[in-house]
């Protein structure tokens, strides 16, 4: 048994003692972030099958042992017949008592086991967890977007002289040949040239060509720098993922699934287009929430809200919100000033249009939420 196993058995025996309590419940670990996204919580009780839930992931050992003496506090609530239904309210007398006595417990285990301030984030009750494979770009290609972008802005007017290109028939300049150097999700190396075309009537700004390895670009949507990044973060997505590489497969998927961007919604619940989509999202708002400091749990739980709001409520409504609209420069990473509002709500809007239809589809709205919450909490 490890060391963490007998020192969170020592914890609990040390909260069975100082509560008094009679039997203890089941505990349960949870390394679900879409778990905490969906409760605004990371630890909950439930009296009607006599279960604590402690979320554990990435949480320091002390932060985890006080949500769980929290809970174990009304578990020995409801020993002592003191639970209502509406117990569970912010602010009342039975979560007022919890929180000062899981206070108390931390104090007193906390000067027994002062090494439990120092141990970092960690897996401290381990439980078998279920990884949701997430395809991420590394960050050494998306640092060289920027040196894309200005060279191609330097070289654009040379391509749109030679007129209509089409993405089968590309430009590629010497200097964007193997640009970028990765490895696809089985592991093997992966070069990716970056082509450029010229056609306003495509239906978007990238393609990739996974058959050449071929990053496509579409000058006339060249767009500014941020949009510019994701759109390259989104193809790099298709480029190391194996179900788009393989020919076979995907002309199997796609012949059920696949979709033009202007057949919108059954586009971006396509399961490659919804792992492109997700990537540059949820890497925008691990950058974004990490610039708050003290605020950052605040705006976790209004996106939480929100989330759910587009749930129940519908995209428009939640899109006329007002308690939502600071959350708009979450989905953002321009400097955060009155000269990028408009710039910051047009990429709000167009995200929460695309989280929208992934709501209307469970599977992939609890994905979504499971990555999120895996990144940010």
């Amino acid at each position: 048994m490890t060391k963490d196993k007998e020192l969170i058995k020592d914890f609990i025996k040390h909260c069975k003692k100082e509560l008094g309590i009679q039997s203890l419940p089941h505990i349960r670990s949870v390394a679900d972030g879409s778990w905490v996204m969906e409760r605004r919580s990371f630890g909950e009780y439930s009296p009607g099958d006599n279960t604590v839930s402690v979320y554990y992931l990435n949480r320091n050992t002390a932060d985890v042992f006080r949500s769980l003496a929290h809970e174990l506090v009304h578990h020995r609530q409801k020993e002592l017949n003191m639970i209502e239904p509406d117990s569970g309210e912010t602010g009342s007398e039975i979560e007022n008592e919890a929180h000062a006595f899981a206070g108390i417990i931390m104090r007193d285990y906390g000067k027994l086991n002062p090494n439990i301030y120092e141990i970092g984030p960690q897996t401290v009750i381990y439980e078998n967890q279920i990884q949701e494979k997430i395809v991420k770009v590394p960050q050494e290609a998306i640092d060289k977007v920027d040196d894309l972008y200005n060279y191609i802005d330097k070289i654009k007017d040379k391509v749109l002289k030679k007129g209509t290109l089409n993405y089968t028939k590309p430009y590629i300049d010497t200097k964007l040949k193997n640009f970028f150097q990765l490895k696809d999700l089985k592991g093997e190396d992966l070069n990716v040239t970056v082509g450029l075309y010229n056609d306003d009537q495509d239906a978007g700004a990238g393609r990739m060509d996974t058959t050449k390895d071929v990053l496509l670009i579409n000058l006339p949507f060249l767009s500014d720098a941020q949009e510019f990044e994701d759109t390259i973060e989104h193809e790099l997505v298709h480029a190391m993922d194996p179900k788009v590489r393989d020919v076979h497969i995907f002309g199997k998927m796609y012949a059920k699934k696949g979709a033009e961007p202007d057949q919108f919604e059954k586009y971006v619940k396509a399961p490659w287009e919804f792992d492109a989509f997700t990537a540059p999202l949820i890497n925008k708002l691990k950058y974004t929430t990490s610039k708050l400091g003290d605020k950052k749990r605040e705006y976790i739980n209004l996106l939480s809200q929100m989330f759910s709001s587009l749930k129940t409520q519908g995209y428009e409504s939640t899109m006329q919100d007002d308690k939502y609209v600071p959350l708009a420069w979450l989905f953002t990473k321009k400097e955060w000033g009155e000269e990028n509002w408009d710039a910051a709500w047009s990429e709000y809007s167009n995200e929460l249009n695309k989280i929208s239809k992934w709501v209307t589809k469970p599977t992939l709205y609890k994905q979504f939420l499971k990555r999120l919450g895996t990144e940010l909490i």
